[in-house]
Parts: structure tokens; C-alpha cells; sequence
């Protein structure tokens, strides 16, 4: 079993070097190996631990042999699944699996609709993964021991072994081994390689999804870093306009030519962000979709294992955009071409106080524009969207999430010519994604609700990069967020503030002039001072401020970046900064305390 997992985590690696930093040497490489063997050792112990009371039990029964082999290779093989999935999911996700994934898969029909695709797509993993169930099946070791135990013994042999075993896994420390751990041997964007995804989905199935951490007992202190209240002191009169949000599946900033130094695959977009209120340093708060509806609708990033949608604060009272509107007279709607269900977003608009939730199965359609695994293609769904807010009555709120930039990346056999795309499969789908766009503002701008909107324009999460700043645990978070109102030619303007999905709901709240107090994470790009964007992935806690990136473990801060000078994350200066460090840690502990307080006694709305 310790062979099999290190031949997996040499695949991971092979699959995802360009991930990985070693300073260049072999060795550093190798100890990442060798310390990856301790969570081996940790998983291969707990999923066997009840092979091993069978095996003891049974041990003279020659009728129980052959159930005791394909226990052990059926039991090994479920989780090493997890294990050779990662191998090309962690592109997407830049983590190792946790058991959210099991909620993901349950959640809707998605997996039953994409699955054979997959196969299809990535069938060397499912080869690799077949090798090593043979590998399994051929070198299990044959019980040849006839002497007989008496219940005594037997009894004892059982308890020493389940007791070494649940040592193995849990380990000597006072606290168990987790997924923190792995920190400690190697640096933070290396630790998905010593870590393993049977242990991550184990050990997160034990986890509670908050520890309540108090780090500041004073309160105002607290509140001197951050705070969830938000109130905008102004005298302006509130603006009815409508408000649009695109959220954009997978357009990670490195697609644009806008925020680089090449042409990119968005040149609709790239000319809309140049009439927007935009920032050079935009960010996302997860690296799932499911993570980002509760950061962009109410404001609430992604700080725990489990998304907030599959977690057990699900059903708490939160605050988002569409209730607060919904107070104002707007009607309130959410669009996504998906198949009615897929990854709780119409649970989840409900939760939200969207009135209308809007899937495949409200579109006039559903068969004729199916793309065969996620649902409408963005070209006719887009055109659909803009028909259905002209019926609407004003002011009115709505969201769309697009799909066609999903993997398997899937364009109308109409256009497959039109695009030219790239080295990476997604170019072609960002490219079809971006012309739908400008086929919706064609029509959209002839509309009489047009001039009266604020368009939001923002990304769920990245997706896979060619590039390596964008491999980075800083440029995997970065997307194109940027507000546009066509009538308003004074919020036009790029600013060097920092803005993170979460400030999305503030910002538009701030520039219709809301004036009343309400709840959120997230800060206004219009008016507020002291901007930073948090993320959290792989157990570590970063801080995106005032030039720098530090990583947090939820203890101590194990990594301090300057990312003006430092963009590739290579030069850890943690020793020589301790003012820096000191400040930007409590600006992130005290968002953990305030975020972790709220979700689990459930006051997200005051």
C-alpha cells in the first residue's frame, strides 16, 4: 500500500510539477516524498483498521480468506480512487480532496451527466488506477498460519494491533495529525504533494466545520482590525437602477489580454473593462464554484474545509443583495443554464432571498441547446437572459452564471472554426464565452432598461493555467472583478485597491447610496480604506495587503511574501519583517474570529 501511494503521489507530481517549488534541488524534492509517507501511513491505517479485527478474528477460517482479500482490495481501491482523481481535478482546485467533494457529487445530477465524458477525457488515470487494483489484487499475501489462538490471546492481538493502528493515524502529539500539518515539512504550495486525498477526505469527515478561535479577548481591539458592520455615511439620494452580475465560470484574469501583456482570448471583455470601475488587484475568495455564489451575493468568503452551502451552517439567517433590494421594490432573479439543482444554487438563492431561480428546465429549450454534460451554451442562454429582463419589471436585481467555459470545454458545432484558442483546451470555450458576451450587449443595449443598469462583472475561481504566476497561491485567486454603468461616464477609472468577491455586494450597495447598517466581510472599492483580500486553501489562511501575502495556519504565520518584488512567492522573508507580519496577522485573525463567531451561532445578519 506505502508503494502504490508513493507511485500515486510520484504521478501527482509528474501531472503538476509546474505547481510545485523546490530552490532547484532534487533533495528538497525528495523529502517532500518522505515526509508525504508519515499521512501514508496515517490513511492506509484507519481505512484498514477494520480489515485488520476481521483478519485477527477470522484467522484460522479458511471460508473466510477469500472475503477477507476482496475486503481489503474493494475497501483500499474506494479511497485510492480519490487519490488518482486528483491527479487532474487538482488543476481545477489547487488542493487536495476533502470530503465536501462526497457532498458535491450528491448534490444534483452534474456527476451522472459528466461522468462517462471524464472517462473519456482522462482515461490514463483510469488505466493508472487500474494498474494499481491489479497491483493490489496479485501481491496480496496469502494467510499460510494454522495455528490456532485461543479467545484470550486473540483478543489482546486485536486491541494491540487497533490500538497501533489508531496511533499510526492519529499520532503521539496531543493534537491529532491533520491537515495543518503538513506545513510543518514543507512550504506552503507544496503541500498538497506531501499530503495525501485519502487522508484529507478522511480527516475532514471528522472535522467540525468551525473551531471558534479567540485570538483577540478585547473586543474593541478586534474591531480596530475588522469589522462585519458596514455603514455608509452619506446623504445621497438611493438610486433605482437595476444591477446585472455576470458571474463567469472559470475565467481566471490570466485569459484576459486587459490585465496582461498579450492579446489573451477576451477582446469583448477587455473593451468593456476599459469603460468600467476596475482594479489591478481583483480576487477571488475560493476555488469553487459552489464557494463563490455566498462570497458574491452576501459577502461571505470561503474560510472553512467545507463550502458554506454543503456545511452544517447552511440554513443560517444571512444577509445578501437580493434581500436587502428586495426591501427597495426590486424583483430579484437568478439564471444558470444548468441542469435544476446542480451544486445547491437554487438551494441556495432561496437561502439568499432571490425570488425567481431560473434553470434548464425554465428554459424554452433545454434539449435543443443542451451542450450534453452542464447545460445551455452561453450564446443562446445569454440571448434568453436578455429577453427575460426586458419582460421584467424595474428596478429589478439579477444574477447569471455561465457554464460553456467548464470542463469538458464544449463549443456549438457551428463554431467550431470560429475560434482559434491555444495550448489549453479552455481557450477555445473562453473565446465562445466572451463572443456570447458581446452577443448579449448587442441586443441588451437596444433594450430601454439597458442605460439604467450597473453590470458586475466578476469570476467563480480560476481554472488551470499555463502560466506560472498563475500557479502561484497568489495568481490561482486572481479574476477580472470590475463594476460598468453605460449612463455614467464618471465611473470609469482604474484604481491600484484591492477587491475580492466579498466587496462586491458593499461596492454596489455603496454606489446606489444605501445608507442603512447592514452585515458583511467584504468592504466597499468606492469608500472604504484598508482593502485586503483572505483565502483559505489547504488549511492555510493567507492575507493579500499593502504589497504583501502572508500565509497563516490558524497558529502562527509561517510565510510573509512582498509580492511587488516577489510575484513568483520564491523568497519567504517571514525573519526580517516581524512589524509587517505582526500587523497583517491580526488584520487576518481578527476576519477568522469575526467570520468563525458568526456562522456558528448564525448572526450574519447583525
Amino acid at each position: 500500500m506505502l508503494i502504490i501511494y508513493q507511485i500515486s503521489r510520484l504521478l501527482f507530481f509528474i501531472f503538476n510539477y509546474k505547481q510545485f517549488t523546490f530552490d532547484n534541488t532534487f533533495f528538497n524534492l525528495l523529502k517532500d516524498f518522505f515526509f508525504g509517507l508519515r499521512f501514508d501511513i496515517a490513511a492506509i491505517s484507519i481505512i484498514n483498521i477494520l480489515y485488520v479485527v476481521l483478519f485477527i478474528v477470522f484467522i484460522n477460517n479458511n471460508k473466510a480468506e477469500r472475503f477477507l482479500k476482496w475486503f481489503f482490495v474493494i475497501t483500499n481501491s474506494v479511497f485510492l480512487l480519490i487519490d488518482f482523481a486528483d491527479i487532474e481535478y487538482f488543476k481545477f482546485t489547487s488542493k487536495r480532496s476533502t470530503f465536501d467533494l462526497l457532498k458535491l457529487i450528491s448534490t444534483g445530477d452534474d456527476m451522472k451527466n459528466v461522468i462517462f465524458r471524464f472517462i473519456l477525457d482522462f482515461w490514463y488515470i483510469i488505466l493508472f488506477y487500474a494498474t494499481s487494483i491489479f497491483l493490489l489484487v496479485k501481491f496480496y499475501a496469502v494467510n499460510n498460519f494454522n495455528h490456532k489462538i485461543r479467545p484470550i490471546p486473540r483478543i489482546i492481538l486485536v486491541i494491540s494491533f487497533v490500538s497501533l493502528l489508531f496511533v499510526s493515524y492519529r499520532g503521539v502529539e496531543y493534537r491529532p495529525l491533520s491537515i495543518i500539518n503538513a506545513s510543518g515539512y514543507t512550504r506552503s504550495e507544496n503541500i498538497p504533494l506531501v499530503l495525501n486525498s485519502s487522508f484529507t477526505f478522511i480527516r475532514t469527515s471528522f472535522n467540525k466545520d468551525i473551531v471558534y478561535h479567540k485570538y483577540f479577548t478585547d473586543e474593541n481591539k478586534k474591531n480596530k482590525y475588522f469589522t462585519a458592520k458596514r455603514i455608509f455615511k452619506n446623504n445621497k439620494k438611493f438610486k433605482n437602477k437595476n444591477v446585472v452580475i455576470f458571474i463567469l465560470e472559470s475565467f481566471g484574469k490570466e485569459y484576459t489580454g486587459y490585465f496582461n501583456n498579450y492579446k489573451g482570448y477576451t477582446p469583448f471583455l477587455d473593451s468593456l473593462i476599459k469603460k468600467s470601475v476596475r482594479s489591478k488587484y481583483s480576487f477571488a475568495n475560493g476555488k469553487k464554484s459552489i464557494e463563490a455564489m455566498p462570497s458574491i451575493l452576501s459577502s461571505l468568503p470561503s474560510l472553512m474545509v467545507n463550502p458554506f452551502i454543503t456545511s452544517q451552517y447552511s440554513t443560517d439567517n444571512i444577509n445578501s443583495l437580493a434581500k436587502i433590494l428586495n426591501k427597495k421594490g426590486y424583483i430579484t432573479s437568478f439564471y444558470h443554464g444548468g441542469n435544476n439543482g446542480t451544486m445547491g444554487f437554487d438551494k441556495f438563492s432561496k437561502l439568499a432571498g432571490v425570488k425567481k431561480y431560473y434553470g434548464r428546465k425554465q428554459y424554452p429549450y433545454p434539449n435543443k441547446d443542451y451542450d450534453g454534460h452542464w447545460g445551455i451554451f452561453d450564446e443562446p442562454y445569454l440571448q434568453y437572459f436578455a429577453n427575460e429582463l426586458n419582460k421584467s419589471k424595474q428596478p429589478f436585481f439579477a444574477t447569471i452564471f455561465t457554464l460553456s467555459s467548464h470542463h469538458p470545454y464544449t463549443v456549438p458545432e457551428k463554431y467550431k472554426n470560429k475560434f482559434k484558442g491555444g495550448t489549453l483546451d479552455i481557450y477555445k470555450a473562453v473565446e465562445y464565452s466572451d463572443f456570447s458576451l458581446k452577443r448579449f450587449f448587442n441586443k441588451a443595449k437596444k433594450m430601454p432598461w439597458f442605460k439604467n443598469t450597473l453590470f458586475v462583472f466578476t469570476a467563480d475561481h480560476t481554472s488551470i493555467s499555463e502560466r506560472p504566476f498563475y500557479k502561484t497561491n497568489y495568481g490561482t485567486f486572481c479574476i477580472p472583478v470590475f463594476f460598468y454603468a453605460p449612463d455614467d461616464t464618471n465611473f470609469c477609472y482604474q484604481t491600484n485597491k484591492i477587491i475580492q468577491q466579498i466587496d462586491i455586494m458593499p461596492t454596489v450597495l455603496d454606489y446606489l447610496g444605501y445608507n442603512k447598517p447592514f452585515t458583511a466581510f467584504g468592504k466597499s472599492l468606492l469608500s472604504d480604506k484598508d482593502n485586503f483580500a483572505v483565502n483559505y486553501i489547504n488549511g492555510i489562511y493567507q492575507i493579500i495587503k499593502d504589497g504583501y501575502l502572508l500565509q497563516f495556519d490558524g497558529k502562527k504565520t509561517i510565510a510573509l511574501y512582498n509580492i511587488k518584488n516577489d510575484s513568483l512567492l520564491r523568497n519567504n522573508i517571514i525573519k526580517n519583517n516581524d512589524s509587517v507580519s505582526t500587523s497583517l496577522e491580526n488584520y487576518l485573525k481578527a476576519e477568522i474570529q469575526t467570520y468563525n463567531y458568526r456562522v456558528a451561532n448564525n448572526k450574519l445578519i447583525k
